[in-house]
Formats: C-alpha cells, structure tokens, sequence
C-alpha cells in the first residue's frame, strides 16, 4: 500500500498529495489534463487502496483555480468514492478553499456538496497573481 503520493503540479493539472500518515489529501492549482481519467485514475484508486485502513480522519483540500468539464466529472468520482468510506463509518472532511472573488468556484463546491453525502467546510481567501505562481 502507498502511504504517499505525490504529483507535482503543472500549468495544465494541480499539484496532489495523499499523505496516509498524516491523513491529509489535497489538491491545488488548476485542472485540464489532456486526459483527466488517467490523471485522476491514480487518485482513485489510492482512495480506493488506502481507504479500509484508515484510522484517522482523513482531511481533503481542495484548492483549485480553473477545472474543465472533464476535471468536474473526475472530481465527482473522488467525492463519490471519499463517499463510500464515509458512509462506512471512516472519518472524512472536505475542505474546499476558493478564491474570494470567484463565486462560480464556491457554487461548484456548493454543487458537489448537495450530490454527496460528506461534511464540506469552505474558506474563501483572497489571492493575488502571485499566488497563483505558487500553485507549479
């Protein structure tokens, strides 16, 4: 089992971290992948590996500046799959973290929130240019 995966991010796909032992998942940055199934496929399936294992709550990040539609749909799978831990009993929060002046970003978080039974938190910040440099 991988305790640890990690993807650095691009100009065309976020930077991931599923961390196990300290039970953090998250995603940052912006999301159009020449193939989203492929990308999000190792996501996944380490959800999907690591998940009957899990002891801690797991805490997942989302922090993304852009997705496509074909992001959209792998980001419902993730949550789908986050889903079935959870309703196993294993514990699971989502944190979706949007620029604050980007309200069609909190309405997609808002939106995955109401299709998925898990607890959603959500944080706007306030992001300038720079700091979408610090996203690759």
């Amino acid at each position: 089992m991988t305790e640890l995966l990690q993807i650095d991010g691009t100009e065309d796909t976020p930077a991931v971290s599923l961390d196990k032992r300290n039970s953090l998942f998250s995603i940052r940055g912006s999301s159009f992948p020449e193939n989203a199934v492929e990308f999000y496929g190792k996501i996944i399936s380490w959800i999907n590996e690591i998940g009957a294992s899990l002891t801690n709550e797991l805490v997942c990040e989302f922090y993304l500046i852009y997705l496509n539609s074909a992001s959209n749909k792998m980001l419902y799978d993730i949550f789908n799959e986050l889903e079935i831990w959870y309703l196993r009993g294993k514990q699971i929060s989502v944190k979706w973290i949007y620029d604050e002046m980007d309200e069609d970003m909190l309405e997609l978080g808002e939106d995955f929130a109401e299709l998925v039974e898990l607890p959603f938190e959500f944080e706007s910040v306030e992001m300038d240019d720079e700091d979408e440099d610090d996203f690759f």
